[in-house]
């Protein structure tokens, strides 16, 4: 089949493995899991499939995947480093999310220098601290997280952290509703909401609107041009020209994919 679709001009794998019994299966996964840093690509993992088409048919599908199909992840790829310091973000939902600045460090495929500590409870749990020496991996090769201290490199004077219950951005009181673990600002109008508000509906996966990243919300939002969904919709390329790294063209193609956005279905934005 990979010959055939190679022959018409389709990208194929580079390499597939056949097998006949488990232990054929193991070594190819060995063998992918030794070669696999050296393909011009990344992978995490191998999928194994049936290969007689008749076998396919009598192990059928679920309602969301087949059965004659199956992941295979390998074990996520670690590095150790230092952690530097701990600050807070805060999400569009409000959500105080602990991050942990670290001495960047190289590790599947790209230099790490933050990683999410998920919540309070998470740090309490594994004792982190700063100036800690710590084990990162990438959770699912993708979102960076610490996953241990090593306890026997820790600094003399370490201190135990806690989490400040005041939103840094806006300086409201946090609070935690009863059986969660994630603290949050009750401000709606905190400017990190707000700015998280924006980014989301102009993400690729909501209303997709060229142009409307990190950076340009951050300013929208400091000069009061725009303060939710709405708001955007009454900009124009003047409004945006004069904000920093804008200019005439770049301001028209954010307006542009703007006007672009209104033919998405509504349910994207939320």
């Amino acid at each position: 089949m990979f010959e055939w679709l190679a022959n018409f001009g389709f990208p194929t794998a580079e390499q597939t493995w056949t097998g006949k019994t488990h232990e054929d299966l193991v070594a190819s996964i060995e063998e992918l899991d030794r070669v696999r840093h050296d393909l011009d690509y990344e992978t995490d993992g191998a999928v194994i499939k049936l290969n007689n088409l008749a076998l396919r048919t009598q192990c059928g599908a679920t309602a969301k995947a087949p059965r004659w199909a199956m992941a295979y992840k390998f074990p996520a790829e670690q590095a150790v480093t230092v952690l530097k310091d701990i600050v807070i973000q805060v999400g569009r939902t409000g959500a105080l999310t602990p991050v942990a600045e670290l001495e960047p460090v190289f590790v599947a495929g790209s230099t790490v220098g933050r990683a999410t500590l998920h919540n309070e409870e998470e740090i309490q749990r594994k004792d982190i601290r700063i100036g800690d020496t710590v084990v990162i991996e990438k959770a699912g090769e993708i979102i960076p997280a610490v996953v241990k201290v090593e306890m026997d490199k820790r600094p003399k004077k370490t201190k135990a952290f806690k989490l400040s219950k005041v939103c840094p951005e806006c300086g409201s009181n946090a609070a935690k509703d009863e059986g969660e673990v994630v603290w949050r600002c009750p401000n709606p109008d905190c400017p990190a909401q707000v700015r998280g508000r924006l980014e989301h509906w102009c993400m690729r996966g909501a209303m997709d609107v060229d142009g409307g990243g990190e950076v340009l919300v951050r300013q929208l939002v400091a000069n009061g041009l725009a303060l939710d969904a709405g708001e955007l919709y009454e900009l124009t390329a003047e409004h945006v020209a004069g904000l920093e790294r804008m200019a005439e063209k770049s301001a028209q193609n954010f307006i542009d994919g703007l006007e672009k956005s209104k033919l998405q279905d509504l349910w994207r934005g939320g």
